[in-house]
């Protein structure tokens, strides 16, 4: 079977609360209908991502997961203050839908998991 290759938008928000950021490696990982697509880093080279009360943005050009159904967000919890609150990832599929992933809370630091599979809400709205 042909891999097929599509671009989804990638946006995290990072809690406006003290020490939110991090700068650990973060990954995501795509569940659809066609199966999982990752896991893929979330980076901008030359960039601080991640940092508190920031917005990022990611385009990723990868295998396509078909109709997206959850996504996992992992983090390696390296560096120092390696702890980060985040508060959710809003994702635009290849089909140009948007889905809003929820968190609102830490990863990783020794104050909550590394990984979380994160359902969409049934607004879609991340505000």
């Amino acid at each position: 079977m042909e891999v097929k290759l599509a671009d989804y938008q990638v946006q995290t928000k990072t809690g406006d609360v003290h020490n939110g950021g991090t700068n650990a490696n973060v990954f995501i990982t795509f569940h659809g209908s066609d199966g999982a697509s990752g896991p893929y880093e979330l980076d901008t080279p030359g960039e601080n991502n991640f940092e508190q009360g920031d917005l990022d943005a990611f385009t990723l050009h990868v295998d396509n997961a078909g109709a997206l159904e959850s996504i996992d967000i992992q983090m390696d919890d390296t560096g120092t203050a390696s702890g980060w609150y985040l508060q959710w990832v809003r994702v635009t599929d290849p089909s140009n839908t948007q889905f809003c992933f929820p968190y609102g809370g830490w990863m990783g630091g020794g104050d909550g998991p590394t990984q979380v599979n994160l359902k969409p809400s049934d607004s879609g709205d991340c505000n």
